[in-house]
């Protein structure tokens, strides 16, 4: 009975709903189809709308209602704006009934009291479909998280045999190879066009070499030396090492972890090999110039370093691939670096 006087109230509290999702920054990220998406969800909010005051409230009006909460939670719709909704339906409605004339104080009572039983019935119906939603899609995301683990797993079992196989295969003959150069190379006069090629050959060589142990490193998942360091210096000692890299004599490298910080246990060589990837890694994707600021702190139960560079930065259709084995974007780089620095985390229970 109290539709013809909802009805036409509908249209000005759609607008005002959505001006203000409209000003909120992340809404217009959720409403990623402008306009005519706008559009089409003030069409189903209209269309709830009447429902709500014609529908009966039977297992099909629940199962539609908790439908459009699955909706809100898959598109990412935050909870405060259901509530926000419901309180500014509830605004415009309610003036919509008192401002008839002559209805007695028992009848306009009652129709108070039935417009937010319906209000508050649907609310609790969608904020219930908001826990269930969520706790939904923790368990899938957990479960997808666990099958790219048990995948990688797997990968990483089947490359660590075929690196042992190269390494085995490989390895000697590169130390005849370069055994056989630098004997060449001290019978060469410096600077000739002869010991030049003896001297490339040989660095191709040595980059061969560090390949097969990066990833024997990677494969091998070596046991854990852990001490109690600390950790600022161990973030220093890889920033000298890294100063001492001839090929980024061009960066500057701004150490803020300056004086002693409680000491944590870990593998202080895996971890300096952790510092050293991130750095080379910031240090390439500048070319070789510009500025690295490196950081350590701690908290109560942890420490964190911060290694922030200048370089463009990961496109955002790479960030979940940027530290899978072998994907790289660089000419000539082995896809590991990042790879091996998140498990070298890990098994630091970090992340």
């Amino acid at each position: 009975s109290l539709l013809p006087l909802a009805a036409p109230v509908f249209p000005q509290a759609i607008d005002a709903f959505y001006d203000k999702v409209l000003e909120t920054p992340e809404m217009m990220k959720v409403l990623s189809q402008g306009p005519r998406q706008v559009e089409r969800l003030k069409v189903s909010l209209a269309r709830w709308l009447e429902g709500l005051f014609s529908r009966p409230r039977d297992a099909d009006y629940s199962a539609s209602i908790q439908m459009i909460g699955h909706v809100h939670v898959r598109i990412g719709l935050d909870l405060h704006f259901m509530v926000t909704m419901m309180n500014l339906l509830g605004e415009r409605l309610t003036l919509a009934i008192m401002s008839r004339p002559g209805i007695p104080s028992g009848v306009l009572f009652e129709d108070l009291a039935s417009l937010h039983r319906a209000l508050s019935l649907d609310l609790a119906l969608m904020l219930n479909t908001y826990h269930t939603g969520r706790e939904l899609k923790a368990v899938l995301e957990e479960r997808r998280a666990s099958w790219e683990r048990l995948r990688d797993q797997e990968n990483l079992a089947l490359v660590g045999r075929m690196a042992a196989s190269v390494a085995h295969e490989v390895k000697n003959p590169l130390a005849a190879l370069s055994s056989v150069v630098q004997s060449l190379l001290e019978n060469l006069p410096s600077g000739s066009s002869d010991h030049d090629l003896g001297t490339a050959v040989l660095k191709r060589v040595d980059g061969l070499n560090r390949y097969i142990e990066n990833l024997l490193t990677f494969t091998q998942n070596r046991p854990l030396r852990p001490a109690r360091v600390d950790p600022s210096r161990v973030v220093t000692e890889a920033v000298a090492f890294f100063r001492k890299d001839p090929r980024f004599h061009g960066i500057v490298v701004e150490n803020e972890s300056r004086g002693s910080l409680p000491e944590a246990v870990m593998d202080p060589d895996q971890v300096q090999r952790l510092l050293l990837n991130l750095l080379l890694n910031a240090a390439e994707a500048q070319d070789g110039k510009g500025r690295i600021r490196v950081k350590a702190s701690t908290g109560d139960i942890s420490w964190r370093v911060e290694i922030q560079d200048e370089g463009p930065g990961i496109p955002e259709d790479l960030e979940k691939r940027s530290f899978q084995p072998f994907h790289t974007t660089k000419k000539g780089g082995s896809g590991l670096g990042l790879a091996q620095a998140r498990q070298t985390a890990a098994t630091h229970s970090g992340n």
